[in-house]
């Protein structure tokens, strides 16, 4: 048995964590100080096969062969067998307690993982704990997503209903909004949060609501090593670390600065203060007015081709900011958008010349030159994931290509048809443009839009798997970061969330809804802790309501 003493600064003082096997049943047992009981564990983990004689997706609960004790947990020999055949399936599981803070890791490092006779079976995902912790209908409690800035599901639905949700989104559900790889549960005897800590481009949640004749409520991580089974296995180590702390009705606020603190610690996310050290420009943008002005754009059209619809020129720009510096708004950063090319969404990924409707490059350098004397700051609103065929730099060898071999073209905008830029190839574009766009003098914000989901690309020429498609735009960003004083996207996915200085967190649930039944079906309240991950690291825009069914106090429960 391991049991180890963690010692925690935050809400949780101090406590214990301690991981065995029972050896009359062969369970494992989770106990934590904070729980007043602890988690029998019957199945470690499921594997999901192709199995190649049935033609078919099948699960099969892991075996445990051996347990061999480590200093700081165990090891256990995990394997999968099918019938006919025998075992097709080994791994080597690590289950280790961190002595500094009390947290679970379970790693499966690639090097353990073989897959013994490929020919019959094929490995496509293993679920971690299944059902672990889960509760029952009628329980106190819920289940945390990381969808939105935070949901919550209880336990008090009578219909039975799962789903499995991609971190960070696939393109069918992108209006579901996963966007970072937290998730726990919280009931009266226990409560903890987990997240995937490697592999987390390639991962499901999967959530399980009123399941079964028990009527139990759980959400598990599921590692997943091919999207489909003709795909070679998707390598690198895998990692959840689950985080036991003491039950409490508020603790989604508790995941929340669990979940900062290792985003700080692990990949880079720095505070405001940490940021201004090399970056002053970021405190002066976190305490700026903040506002977005539509320049125009053209009337919907298939082609691309509609009239122009002009909302603002850059002469009116400066009348609207010097309005509101005589009004004693006088800190003030602008987003301009369709500042471009035939004004927003026109002829992406063509951005010059400057939008003529608006009076043209020179009065664009015009207005950033009077926005310095004046403590106005002049950015842009940008797009590296459109392309419109209407465009002079259109070329379908950039898009993204799907697994059927066709070229991805997604609703239509402004510019018509919106053909999905491979981020491997949008790049080259930024490279061109952004020292452009710097040297008519945007130095301020730079605001990149329209990243909704990760996806794959199979074309010959830039193939990417998800962790390179998120790597693609890793990399726009951190160029961004080299050009312009501050930054800023439309959606907060957790890899890059150490790269901006300012988010929009996400859309209206409400709004969601139209495009999505998962809101109906597991959204019982939308919770802020999205905003306690990024408070005091960046600016965040709450642009919409923060709780469903009549609740209105979310942000009264925060602890910041």
């Amino acid at each position: 048995m391991i049991t180890l003493t963690h010692h925690s600064q935050s809400v949780d003082k101090t406590g214990q964590t301690s991981w065995h096997r029972n050896g009359d049943t062969g369970d494992f047992v989770l106990g934590s100080s904070h729980w007043s009981q602890s988690l029998h564990i019957a199945k470690v983990a499921t594997c999901h096969l192709w199995n190649h004689l049935e033609i078919r997706n099948e699960s099969y609960d892991v075996t445990v062969d051996d347990v061999r004790e480590l200093e700081d947990g165990q090891e256990l020999d995990c394997s999968v067998s099918i019938p006919f055949v025998g075992c097709v399936i080994r791994f080597a599981l690590q289950v280790q307690i961190d002595p500094t803070n009390g947290q679970l890791r379970l790693s499966i490092a690639q090097s353990t993982l073989k897959e013994l006779q490929p020919d019959a079976a094929t490995l496509l995902s293993i679920d971690l704990l299944p059902g672990m912790g889960s509760a029952t209908v009628g329980q106190a409690g819920y289940l945390f997503l990381p969808c939105f800035a935070g949901v919550l599901h209880r336990f008090d639905h009578d219909v039975a209903k799962q789903v499995r949700l991609t971190l960070y989104a696939q393109q069918p559900q992108w209006a579901s909004k996963c966007h970072f790889n937290l998730f726990g549960i919280q009931t009266l005897s226990h409560s903890f949060c987990a997240m995937i800590t490697q592999g987390d481009s390639d991962a499901q949640l999967v959530v399980r609501s009123h399941d079964g004749i028990e009527k139990q409520y759980s959400v598990h991580a599921s590692l997943v090593y091919r999207w489909n089974h003709v795909d070679t296995m998707i390598d690198g180590d895998r990692q959840l670390t689950l985080c036991p702390v003491t039950p409490n009705p508020l603790n989604y606020n508790r995941f929340a600065r669990i979940y900062r603190q290792w985003l700080r610690d692990e990949r880079g996310l720095q505070t405001l203060e940490q940021k201004a050290q090399s970056r002053p420009a970021v405190n002066d943008f976190a305490n700026t007015y903040l506002l977005k002005i539509m320049m125009g754009y053209k009337k919907a059209d298939l082609k691309g081709q509609g009239e122009y619809q002009s909302n603002t020129t850059f002469a009116q720009t400066q009348k609207i900011l010097q309005q509101m510096h005589d009004d004693g708004i006088d800190h003030i950063t602008t987003q301009l958008v369709g500042w471009n090319a035939e004004g927003h969404d026109g002829r992406y990924p063509q951005r010059f010349p400057v939008n003529e409707h608006a009076g043209g490059e020179s009065a664009m350098r015009d207005l950033i030159q009077w926005g310095k004397d004046k403590n106005i700051h002049i950015g842009v609103h940008d797009n590296y994931s459109d392309s419109y065929e209407c465009g002079d730099d259109f070329d379908l060898d950039n898009v993204i290509v799907g697994r059927d071999a066709k070229h991805w073209r997604n609703v239509p905008w402004a510019g018509g048809f919106n053909w999905r830029l491979c981020p491997l190839k949008s790049i080259e574009h930024a490279r061109r443009d952004m020292p452009r766009i710097a040297e008519i003098g945007v130095k301020a914000n730079y605001y990149m839009d329209a990243i909704g989901a990760i996806g794959t690309c199979h074309s010959k020429d830039h193939p990417a798997d998800r962790r390179a498609m998120m790597q693609g735009f890793i990399e726009l960003f951190k160029l961004a970061q080299q050009h312009f004083d501050t930054v800023s996207t439309e959606i907060a996915f957790g890899p890059y969330l150490h790269l901006m200085d300012g988010v929009y967190m996400t859309h209206s649930v409400e709004n969601a809804g139209k495009f999505t039944d998962f809101v109906e079906h597991f959204v019982d309240e939308h919770v802020p802790a999205l905003a306690v991950v990024l408070h005091n690291g960046m600016r965040y825009h709450l642009a919409h309501t923060l709780a469903l069914q009549g609740r209105r106090g979310a942000l009264m429960d925060c602890l910041w």
